[in-house]
């Protein structure tokens, strides 16, 4: 008898035991197959969470609601008031990590003014809007990144042509976190009290990733004596509508000369150290152990020596170092407060002087 004829009896006498096997196989290969399909699917679910380290396109002025910063100035340089803005590859979160792939973006400017919008009713506040101006006798010459903006009256707006610059990587072909800075120049004789030109910048990213989200920002600038009779203050810049942030900004601005003292709580808080490089890193003091604002933990304090003539705005940014679903709500806050930000602003501390 051939091997087919053999084949062909065995089969013939145990077809059933083969069918189970063959049955057993399929099934078990499918549940394999199915398993090592959801686990190929858990770890590109865990890669894109881990990759994405949040909105890792992120500005020290520019964010995702169009903030509005009047920056005070006493005075000029080379008939220009300048803003530096500074746009990163990187979340304010996890400032120690680059966005890991090339990140281009547009920038776009555009001339606006303020305009009160009054109340639909009777009784209720009225808004404010910035529009785009459209009057066609405006002089005015702005300069961004020390060219000068050729203003172009498109769809009845000045609108600045797109800008393109790009994050890209490193000799090493690495991706490190990294600053672009950008200077907005406005004309010195815009301090002039009643002044109401704005620039609107934008910053687009450009490399399809959803995960990125445009940001911009309103910038008009004003007398100092005018913005602050008072000197220097301190505060939070953050929209404080929203209470959903991970990291926060934290300004001081004025006029004139003061001693500032700005603590803060690191067991809830702390400071970015790109932050305190741009202010040529100042000395941190630790202390353990102290209490502020009915706060007991680990405080650490810098000192800045400001003086408006110099630099009249300092920009801190702060990530949360607590548990996020404890340590940022307030159960005693009043009515009217946040209990989100009456915790959050009790995590800082400052003395002027």
């Amino acid at each position: 008898m051939g091997k087919a004829e053999r084949l062909k009896a065995f089969m013939k006498k145990y077809w059933a035991a083969v069918w189970v096997t063959a049955v057993i196989v399929c099934a078990v290969s499918w549940i394999a197959f199915a398993e090592y399909d959801s686990n190929k699917n858990r770890a590109k679910r865990v890669a894109a969470n881990v990759s994405s380290g949040g909105q890792m396109f992120s500005s020290d002025y520019l964010e995702k609601d169009t903030p509005v910063h009047r920056v005070p100035f006493s005075g000029g340089t080379d008939g220009y008031c300048t803003i530096p803005v500074q746009i990163w590859n990187f979340s304010t979160s996890n400032p120690g990590k680059g966005y890991p792939a090339v990140l281009p973006y547009t920038l776009t400017a555009s001339l606006v003014e303020r305009v009160i919008v009054p109340a639909a009713n009777e009784g209720e506040q009225d808004t404010v809007a910035y529009n785009e101006i459209t009057d066609s006798s405006l002089d005015v010459v702005i300069k961004l990144d020390d060219q000068n903006i050729t203003w172009v009256q498109s769809q009845s707006a000045y609108v600045l042509t797109d800008s393109t610059n790009s994050f890209t990587a490193d000799q090493s072909g690495n991706y490190p976190p990294a600053t672009k800075v950008h200077d907005l120049k406005f004309p010195e004789s815009l301090l002039a009290a009643g002044s109401n030109v704005y620039v609107r910048l934008e910053a687009v990213p450009t490399n399809g990733d959803t995960n990125l989200k445009p940001l911009s920002g309103i910038f008009g600038i004003t007398s100092a004596a005018e913005a602050l009779e008072h000197g220097w203050a301190g505060y939070f810049s953050d929209n404080k509508a929203y209470n959903d942030y991970d990291a926060f900004n934290y300004v001081f601005s004025g006029s004139g000369t003061a001693t500032i003292d700005f603590w803060w709580c690191s067991d809830y808080l702390e400071v970015s150290q790109i932050s305190l490089d741009k202010y040529n890193d100042p000395t941190v003091i630790t202390s353990a152990g102290t209490t502020m604002n009915n706060v007991t933990g680990t405080w650490k304090k810098i000192t800045l020596s400001a003086d408006s003539d110099v630099l009249n705005r300092y920009d801190f940014q702060l990530y949360m170092t607590g548990d996020p679903t404890s340590d940022y709500t307030d159960p005693a806050a009043g009515e009217n407060e946040s209990p989100f930000w009456k915790r959050v602003e009790s995590y800082v501390y400052k003395t002027i002087t």
